[in-house]
């Protein structure tokens, strides 16, 4: 259906606008997302403590961060298993992963830093030292841009 309009301002782009919205809700509504519809199919047993949780879309893997292990365990989503641990830093909570070249980014909270692992082989491949404290890892896939908070000296670290 084509709507020709002058400008955005008339009525028949508020209708168009509002046909689009009521149209994606009735997609959106078609799904049953209610807390009702889900519930716990399996149970993975990980390190200790595990604190952070992250999924890479591309390979299907969970990477969960293990705060009283010190390590971060790699889950095979396919078969629910784990298939490799590795240690990273000291008490380690926040956890991401870029999916567009599988680096996973590890905040620990003890010693101030992140440590990069190479999800392709579950190497550590670095460890970047950031504020105090840091709890979180977040990442815009669009620019590659990492970003950490750092609970222990109220700042943001963006890495590059």
């Amino acid at each position: 259906m084509f709507i020709r309009c002058e400008n955005k301002t008339g009525l028949m782009y508020k209708v168009f606008v509002l046909a689009v919205a009521v149209i994606s809700l009735v997609g959106f509504l078609g799904h049953d997302v209610s807390a009702n519809a889900l519930s716990v199919v399996n149970t993975i047993p990980v390190g200790v403590g595990p604190a952070g949780v992250t999924v890479n879309p591309h390979t299907n893997t969970v990477y969960v961060a293990n705060e009283g292990a010190g390590t971060v365990g790699v889950i095979n989503a396919s078969t629910n298993t784990v298939t490799a641990t590795i240690p990273v830093g000291i008490f380690p909570v926040g956890i991401a992963v870029n999916p567009n070249n599988g680096l996973v980014f590890v905040a620990n909270e003890n010693n101030n830093t992140v440590s990069v692992i190479n999800g392709h082989t579950n190497k550590v491949v670095g460890k970047i030292t950031v504020g105090t404290g840091p709890s979180d890892v977040a990442i815009n896939p669009m620019t590659n841009t990492i970003y950490v908070d750092n609970a222990g000296s109220n700042t943001v670290s963006v890495i590059k």
